[in-house]
Parts: structure tokens; sequence; C-alpha cells
């Protein structure tokens, strides 16, 4: 994604961000997702994550869920039955919401309001 497009990708987010909150955007360093370029609205933050961050980056375990949980330990015919296991894994993956959330979620990500984050600095 270029910066233009990560620049209004970062709006709608922004708008999206409750009136006295300001709203944190995680980011892998992939690409151009840390460029100088990025201006990002006042109340939205970009964080930049370490090199490798499969903890505070959810975005790995949901790779590594459905790979760990249907598509280990198996043979397949060709790649046409790759593409068929890959697709059903993924269709029981998104089949369940509230595992979505379960494995995604981080304890330590709290919602805080402008007035909570000026208290911690």
């Amino acid at each position: 994604m270029d910066a233009a497009a990560m620049n209004a990708h970062s709006e709608a987010i922004g708008a999206a961000v409750a009136p006295g909150s300001i709203g944190v955007v995680m980011l892998d360093r992939a690409g151009r997702r840390g460029s100088r370029d990025l201006a990002p609205p006042a109340n939205l933050v970009l964080l930049e994550l370490p090199p490798y961050s499969p903890e505070p980056d959810p975005t790995e375990t949901v790779f590594q869920y459905p790979k760990g949980n249907r598509l280990t330990d198996r043979v397949f015919a060709d790649a046409a039955a790759v593409a068929e296991a890959c697709r059903k894994a993924w269709d029981w993956f998104a089949a369940a919401p509230d595992r979505i959330a379960s494995i995604m979620g981080r304890e330590w990500a709290n919602l805080l309001t402008l007035a909570q984050a000026n208290h911690y600095g």
C-alpha cells in the first residue's frame, strides 16, 4: 500500500474513532506503511512494531491458527487439493467470530479516553 492509500485508510479509521478518543493503528513495517510520507489525523497514532513481533501483531495468529488446526500433517495429491484445503480451512476459521476474537484479542490492549491517555503522558 502506498503512502497516499495508507493516508486515506488512516483518515477513514480516524473518522470512526469516538470523539475525545485516540485510535492506535499497529503497523508491521511491511512495504510503505512505515513511510515518512504518512500523515495520520490528529486522533490517530501509528505505532510501528519491532521487525518480528508475533504477540502484538494479531495477523500472525490469523495465519497460524487455520494452518495449525486444519492444514498440518497432511499430504495433498496436487496443487488443486492444496487450494481446496486452504479454502476449507479459511471458511472454517471465518465461520466462528468468537474464535477469531479470542485468538486476536490482547489483554493489554485497552480502550482509553483522551483524558485517560493524557494522564499517562
